[in-house]
């Protein structure tokens, strides 16, 4: 079979139904999107209201996509309203895990989260892990005009507002932070970020929820990151 130039838009659709998964890879549109190549997935008017749940790389929209070469996610104006529940990792409120891509461009853009994401590990309001292990690798990542207003629980490890980036030597990274706003809670035992672990550029981002980590919470980013130019705001009160 060959899977290169395949190109996937799902437009103006509504999934109602509860969707369970007896392991790994289950969204409320695509399970899993593996092995292509040159190839494009988009979502555009979308909702899902379903609860999504099963052990692993969940996601209101998308389970997981792999080893998809020189491929282009889109999503936009979507919402996932329904609440994504895993025993295990790699959780997201749109996209479960992205794992293994060589040179992969994703905008989520005008998109809300309203649902509660949990798992064990790695888990986001967007997405939950993005892992390039791959090098030399490009990986552009933009959110625009986007809102979280679940509250995100990881039971065991880390947890993120939005979405984290594994890093690593030889990956550029483009992560492009544009008029967001982050509203839920964020609650780990571990590390807890109120929207991302990294940044290349962020401007107009809004992070509201509390931010609980035992091994370090940060409401933005990690300090460590360097931001081009920001126009951030924390909330000042709790309660």
């Amino acid at each position: 079979m060959d899977n290169r130039g395949i190109s996937v838009v799902v437009s103006n659709c509504t999934n109602n139904g509860i969707v369970i998964g007896g392991g790994h890879s289950v969204g409320g549109f695509v399970g899993a999107f593996l092995n292509h190549s040159d190839a494009n997935l988009g979502f555009s008017n979308c909702s899902n209201e379903g609860e999504v749940s099963g052990y692993r790389s969940l996601g209101g929209f998308l389970g997981a996509i792999a080893t998809s070469d020189d491929t282009n996610v889109t999503m936009s104006s979507s919402t996932n309203n329904g609440n994504i529940t895993g025993m295990f990792h790699d959780n997201g409120g749109f996209v479960g895990l992205f794992n293994q891509n060589e040179n992969m461009t994703i905008e989520i853009k005008k998109c809300v989260n309203n649902g509660n994401v949990n798992g064990s590990a790695h888990v986001g309001g967007f997405v939950g892990l993005l892992y390039p292990n791959i090098e030399p690798n490009r990986v552009t990542f933009v959110m625009e005009n986007s809102a979280n207003r679940g509250t995100i629980l990881s039971a065991s490890s880390m947890a993120w507002g939005f979405f984290f980036v594994v890093q690593g030597e030889g990956v550029e990274e483009n992560i492009y932070i544009l008029n967001c706003i982050n509203k839920g809670s964020v609650i780990a035992s571990g590390s807890t970020y109120g929207i991302a672990n990294t940044v290349t550029k962020a401007r107009n981002v809004v992070s509201m929820g509390d931010v609980t980590g035992w091994s370090g919470s940060y409401s933005f980013w990690n300090a460590s990151t360097a931001v081009s130019y920001t126009h951030l705001r924390a909330h000042e009160t709790r309660g």
